[in-house]
């Protein structure tokens, strides 16, 4: 990743770290919330360039998050799709709705977590995580055994969370004076 795609990205991760910030004071803090918004920001800010980079750069070598993988003019589609998803989810969990179109949210983060986690096994059972790699770029990698470990631990164990999270508010939330007057 060359210097200019750094900028890119770094200008991306403070503009979404500032709306998130703008609605966590404006909906009011909660922790929960700020815990799966966060993890989404952690899953989507390193691939904010890559939308970007992928529909300028002719030179763009295609797109690879866990099974997902695209070259081309489709890379810029599902990087996309990706960077949304992230990014998207981060922002309403602050907002803490409520209602059955974050069905949508809970299938998402459950493929995301199959994603990851079917990768996790994959390179577990091939390698023990020592193929492990994790790429922003041509030019930055990180791999191992411990890498492969906190990835499975920070990102898929949590999404998995996330997803359960999310499922518990895809009902309304009942008062306890209704509760109270149907029994």
């Amino acid at each position: 990743m060359n210097l200019f795609w750094l900028w890119v990205l770094v200008f991306q991760g403070l503009l979404y770290c500032g709306i998130f910030g703008y609605l966590l004071g404006r909906y009011g803090w909660r922790w929960d919330g700020f815990l799966v918004g966060l993890l989404h920001l952690f899953v989507g800010i390193p691939l904010a360039a890559a939308p970007l980079r992928c529909f300028l750069d002719p030179n763009y070598f295609g797109y690879r998050v866990g099974f997902i993988q695209a070259e081309g003019g489709f890379a810029c589609v599902v990087a996309l799709v990706v960077l949304f998803w992230a990014i998207a989810s981060a922002f309403i969990a602050v907002v803490a709705p409520r209602g059955k179109w974050l069905l949508f949210l809970v299938v998402a983060d459950l493929l995301m977590f199959f994603n990851h986690a079917g990768i996790g096994v994959k390179e577990f059972v091939t390698s023990g995580f020592a193929d492990f790699v994790w790429q922003g770029g041509q030019y930055w990698r990180l791999s191992g055994v411990w890498l492969g470990i906190a990835w499975q631990l920070v990102v898929t164990i949590p999404l998995l969370l996330s997803a359960v999270w999310f499922a518990l508010r895809v009902l309304p939330k009942k008062s306890v004076e209704t509760d109270l007057l149907n029994q």
